[in-house]
């Protein structure tokens, strides 16, 4: 599910369902409620999204979000056994559709994402990513930059999900930390695997 209207796709998105399901409800502000997205992930990750459905709310945890002080983990599937254990990616990005173009843009910018594995199958390894900078895709294009790519993501080398897996690649958005701006108090937000996921 695309979380936005994007291009000819403008109707079937997370945030058409919600501004359909809060149509006629009113915030504590006593003014309708409008939800709108404080940070996005990609159609085919499944997870924790946060949305605000206050103005000031979701101006205050956006700039969380841009300030770096939301923290954010992922769990992925990716192709072969990850080396070690414990591991930081520091590799630069840039735009791109590919890692070559990702990679060798020519305006980088810096980024980190630990990594640290969970699990070892035969042929795939589970790993946990908790990333420290922002950038677009950027699990993806550090995992296939190591030569691990996420398990199904044909765009960054991870190849198409083999038989059995999710008809995606094998990524879940686990957890947010932030500081909740009308209870004035850090919440973690979980959610568990997809069913087709953890099978």
């Amino acid at each position: 599910l695309l979380v936005h209207p994007v291009g000819r796709h403008v109707y079937d998105t997370l945030i058409n369902y919600l501004h359909h399901r809060y149509r006629d409800a009113l915030g504590e502000d006593g003014l309708p409620v409008r939800p709108r997205l404080c940070h996005r992930i990609d159609r085919d990750t499944t997870g924790v999204l946060v949305v605000g459905k206050e103005a000031h709310a979701h101006r205050d945890v956006q700039c969380q979000f841009e300030s770096r002080f939301v923290s954010k983990e992922y769990v992925a599937l990716v192709v072969g056994s990850y080396p070690r254990d414990d591991d930081t990616v520091e590799v630069p990005i840039g735009e791109g559709r590919s890692l070559e173009t990702c990679l060798e843009h020519d305006v980088l910018k810096e980024s980190r994402t630990s990594v640290r594995v969970v699990r070892r199958f035969e042929g795939y390894t589970l790993v946990s990513c908790v990333p420290h900078t922002g950038r677009q895709n950027q699990i993806r294009v550090h995992l296939a930059s190591t030569g691990f790519p996420i398990a199904g993501d044909a765009q960054y080398g991870g190849g198409a999900p083999p038989k059995g897996f999710p008809p995606r690649y094998v990524l879940h958005s686990r957890a947010i930390r932030f500081y909740h701006p009308r209870l004035k108090s850090w919440v973690e937000l979980k959610a568990p695997l997809a069913e087709d996921f953890r099978h």
